[in-house]
């Protein structure tokens, strides 16, 4: 009776890999050779399973009785299972003068002679064996078995680099999982900017508006109470011609004032409006630069102005592009808001300057501050993600990679370098027409 193993063939935790139609043909071409030197009829590579052992390739010789992928349950007193169990060289000369093999299904093919040895994986998981049997008493000489192990050292070479292919493969999938993360992520960052803006946006308009407004309204109160005087006066006959024309004369100075007001009113929300539909749709159309920033840049005013900072906003007012608004309103605004987050230190009053150029058929976009600009070695890194100085401050590092990515979606390029008397400055180029 054969020897059965009392420890796994293999590690719970190996997946082993498929054997590729390559290799397979290769090792035909091994089984062959092998059979044909050694002069047998069977030259086998067989591949052990879980609960069965599988012909994976059979020499193509006359009178092989094993066909390939014909498979044999584990426990029949097999050579190949002893092969396995001992994980050495095995030698039978003729089972029909050795007891131990009365049990062997192979005797009943008349396969009575057989010289194998394992065959294993890297980190010493059991795939199979490697093999010759023969129909008549054979001793297989040294020559023979030195000829198998080398053989097994060709095979095995093989196994060694489907492991390696199958851990780049899993590298590979991880590493794409990791990117797709990571994807995710910068669109759930980016979708949090624009709301962000939105956010500043809003504020923005509640501060600029509330300006003219409120001016109508002191206008509006005012005209009320001069009219109710005047009715008054009236109603006792007590209003002269020079009373009426002087309440004419300053009533159309107040009409005149809340118009202009309300005016401004409307520039305000309509400028306002078209940027907050251009964020939310995101649709490429043909738009004035200049309307579409001084917008974004006015709904800075109330932080600008807690921080001391003034910005200075320089653009033709006829620039007009054919691109994404909502792109060109996040690049700016980010801008704007980097610098007032890390521009300059605690009670710095700062000067921030937004000037666009047409230089061909591109604009170019200047953006600087005079604040305490970027640390050399930094500039190469400050694009990439996750890249922070202020890590422990609970900062990210994706705000400069977000503007990076919004310049690549208008198709343009970015460059940022230190001023000269301090600060920074970030030049932003694109196209006119956005392809």
């Amino acid at each position: 009776m054969s020897e059965t193993n009392s420890s796994p063939l293999a590690s719970p935790n190996f997946k082993a890999p498929m054997v590729p139609k390559a290799i397979l043909e290769k090792w035909q071409k091994t089984v062959n050779l092998m059979a044909k030197i050694i002069n047998v009829p069977s030259g086998l590579i067989m591949q052990v399973h879980e609960s069965e052992i599988e012909v994976c390739v059979s020499s193509q010789t006359l009178g092989n009785p094993y066909k390939r992928g014909e498979g044999a349950p584990l426990g029949g007193a097999l050579y190949c299972e002893t092969v396995m169990a001992r994980r050495e060289l095995l030698l039978v000369p003729n089972a029909l003068k050795d007891p131990a093999w009365d049990h062997n299904p192979d005797i009943e093919l008349n396969m009575i002679s057989y010289l194998g040895v394992p065959l294993l994986w890297p980190a010493q998981n059991v795939f199979g064996t490697l093999c010759v049997l023969d129909n008549r008493e054979n001793s297989y000489n040294a020559l023979y078995q030195d000829l198998l192990l080398n053989f097994r050292e060709t095979v095995e070479a093989d196994l060694q680099q489907l492991v390696q292919l199958q851990d780049i493969s899993d590298q590979n999938a991880e590493l794409e999982s990791t990117l797709q993360q990571l994807k995710e992520m910068q669109r759930q960052v980016i979708i949090r900017e624009k709301l962000a803006s939105l956010g500043r946006l809003v504020a923005g308009i509640a501060h600029e508006i509330n300006t003219p407004v409120g001016n109508s309204v002191t206008g509006t109160s005012y005209l009320a109470t001069q009219i109710e005087k005047l009715r008054q006066n009236y109603s006792k006959g007590n209003v002269t011609k020079q009373q009426f024309e002087h309440f004419l004369e300053k009533s159309e100075k107040v009409v005149s004032q809340i118009l202009f007001n309300l005016e401004r009113t409307g520039e305000l929300i309509e400028g306002f409006k078209q940027v907050a539909i251009d964020q939310v749709t995101g649709e490429k159309r043909c738009f004035n630069i200049y309307k579409c920033l001084n917008a974004v840049l006015l709904s800075f005013t109330p932080k600008l102005n807690a921080l001391g900072h003034k910005l200075t906003f320089d653009c033709p007012k006829d620039l007009e592009m054919e691109g994404y608004p909502s792109t060109l309103f996040q690049i700016v605004s980010a801008l704007v808001f980097n610098s007032c987050q890390h521009g300059f230190d605690e009670g710095v009053q700062g000067k921030l300057l937004v000037r666009l150029q047409h230089q061909g058929e591109d604009v170019s976009l200047l953006y600087s501050d005079n604040g305490k600009g970027i640390p050399e070695e930094d500039l190469t890194q400050i694009f990439d993600p996750f890249f922070t100085t202020q890590r422990g401050g609970g900062r990210m590092g994706l705000g400069l990679h977000i503007i990076y990515h919004l310049v690549q979606r208008m198709e343009g390029s970015l460059d940022c370098q230190n001023n000269p008397k301090g600060g920074v400055s970030f030049t932003v180029t694109f196209p006119l027409v956005k392809s």
